[in-house]
């Protein structure tokens, strides 16, 4: 018998476990800001240092490429093991287990599965891009424009509930980004409609919280604007967790 969740049931739950698990979300976002904030300094203070060094312009060159991949594969690394720290978060928390500022620093042990499967969701995806680079369709006609986008959309509509759940699987527990794929496959089989309505019912929610900001610049007008602005920006600090968990709760009713 196939497991399955009710979406209402995990919108309210995953808005309960969002108390107690926002700053474990995001911590992981603040080290990686600093991070990138370190990588800024020491890559001006690192040119600063070679041109009082006198260098020629070719071997500033040669050793700004070399900084720059080796910082670029360092900044990958740690976006991908703090993106399975969040995600490993929620997944807890989904659970219903306790979780800190520190639990989302623990999960660099997952970036390989993690980058892997994420290079596969991609790949996934990539058919429903290629539609507009069919021979001879016309992409400045605007009809023919609708009909690429509409097949983009449906197909990703399609697609990406499949795999939804395949990046908490290379988090949790799976090594294997095809495994994870598959994983993810089989536990969404059968929920597929239901994991559709969630999503619509989250992005409702989005739209709600940035309802004034929408209507204040749709009407032109500034202080509703500027308001709803704000509203939306002290709202993202519970919606964005809440995102989050509604992963974890549907990974943890559908795959523990």
């Amino acid at each position: 018998m196939n497991k399955t969740f009710s979406v209402f049931e995990t919108i309210g739950e995953s808005w309960r476990l969002t108390k107690g698990a926002k700053w474990a979300i995001f911590s992981p976002l603040l080290c990686l800001f600093l991070a990138e904030l370190l990588a800024v300094v020491v890559v001006l203070g690192g040119i600063a240092i070679l041109h009082a060094m006198g260098l020629s312009a070719e071997v500033m060159t040669a050793i700004s490429v070399l900084v720059g991949i080796a910082l670029g594969i360092t900044l990958i690394y740690l976006l991908a093991g703090l993106f399975a720290g969040m995600m490993k978060v929620s997944i807890e928390r989904g659970r219903g287990n306790s979780v800190s500022g520190k639990s989302g620093l623990h999960s660099f042990s997952r970036v390989t599965p993690v980058l892997l499967t994420l290079i596969l969701f991609v790949l996934f995806l990539l058919p429903g891009s290629l539609v507009q680079f069919i021979p001879g369709l016309d992409n400045k006609n605007v009809e023919t424009q609708i009909i690429v986008t509409s097949i983009q959309m449906i197909y990703d509509l399609i697609v990406i509930p499949f795999l939804y759940l395949s990046l908490p699987f290379a988090v949790d527990k799976i090594n294997s980004p095809f495994t994870a794929i598959a994983s993810s496959f089989k536990a969404v089989r059968g929920n597929w409609s239901k994991l559709v309505g969630l999503f619509v019912m989250v992005d409702l929610i989005f739209l709600v919280f940035m309802l004034p900001f929408f209507l204040g610049s749709v009407f032109n007008i500034e202080a509703i604007a500027i308001i709803g602005g704000i509203f939306f920006a002290v709202s993202y600090i519970w919606l964005f967790p809440f995102m989050c968990i509604v992963q974890g709760v549907i990974y943890h009713k559908l795959a523990d």
